[in-house]
């Protein structure tokens, strides 16, 4: 941390977030991002950055060896550690995107904030035109799937507000879509028989670093009745294309694209 009075023009950078460590380093901040979480890990050059944090829980000590002049942190889920940086004096910029739209306003906010402004227009840019022509080619699609996305096993928790935008612009249609406005995750749990009432077509799961178990879904009582479990169109997807808002929505956008372009182009002939 500098010195009281200094001006600060290139400041060192904790991230407690792959999607805020991953921005800093898109927009050309890498050498100024002295701590990471132990769940940054994209590019892969974050992982030579000490970890100084969880998810949850942040080593105070830790931060302190790196002497960050700001913390980027992410949702109410990281309040406490939060609160624990501010009280032992850190300067921290907490984001609480939940949207594909506050997602690309948190990357303007960021950039404006770190002297990267025009770097991150361009990288909103840059995404707003994949996201476009995802967009163009699912209009195109001959079908369209009824998708389920499954963020946690147990309980079952449906996705959150940006999954379901990705899996309405990949050309699909989210079965849980009442829940995308719910912010948190327990406001999300759906139970077995909602699933299998809804019959989805594709299952799509990312089970928050925890390995996904097709096995384990087939076993549930009368999930053998679901379409998607039935015809084995069941996937999973990378925790940081789907769960963390910030640049790598978008390749999680083109993922679910495919899945959803395959499934359909078996079907619509």
């Amino acid at each position: 941390m500098h010195e009281p009075g200094t001006t600060v023009t290139a400041p060192r950078i904790a991230c407690l977030t792959s999607e805020t460590a991953e921005l800093c380093f898109a927009l050309g901040l890498g050498d100024q991002v002295v701590g990471r979480s132990a769940f940054c890990t994209r590019p892969d050059a974050v992982k030579r950055v000490p970890v100084v944090s969880g998810f949850t829980e942040v080593r105070l000590d830790r931060l302190a060896e790196v002497a960050p002049d700001i913390v980027l942190a992410f949702s109410d889920m990281q309040a406490d550690a939060c609160r624990q940086l501010v009280a032992a004096g850190h300067t921290v910029l907490a984001l609480n995107q939940r949207t594909l739209a506050e997602t690309l306003q948190a990357i303007r906010w960021v950039g404006g904030l770190l002297d990267r402004r025009d770097a991150a227009e361009s990288l909103v840019g840059a995404m707003q035109r994949r996201i476009d022509e995802v967009r163009s080619r699912a209009e195109e699609l001959p079908v369209v799937p009824r998708v389920y996305f499954e963020e946690w096993d147990a309980p079952l928790i449906a996705g959150i507000g940006w999954v379901s935008e990705l899996i309405t612009l990949a050309g699909g249609v989210d079965v849980f879509s009442h829940l995308a406005d719910r912010r948190s995750a327990p406001e999300r749990v759906v139970e077995s028989a909602d699933v299998v009432a809804a019959a989805p077509d594709i299952m799509l799961a990312s089970w928050c670093g925890k390995p996904f178990r097709p096995e384990q879904v087939r076993a549930r009582p009368g999930w053998e009745a679901i379409p998607a479990v039935r015809d084995g169109a069941m996937y999973p997807l990378p925790g940081e294309e789907v769960l963390a808002p910030g640049l790598s929505l978008v390749d999680g956008l083109e993922r679910i694209h495919r899945i959803v372009a395959e499934w359909a182009a078996k079907r619509g002939t």
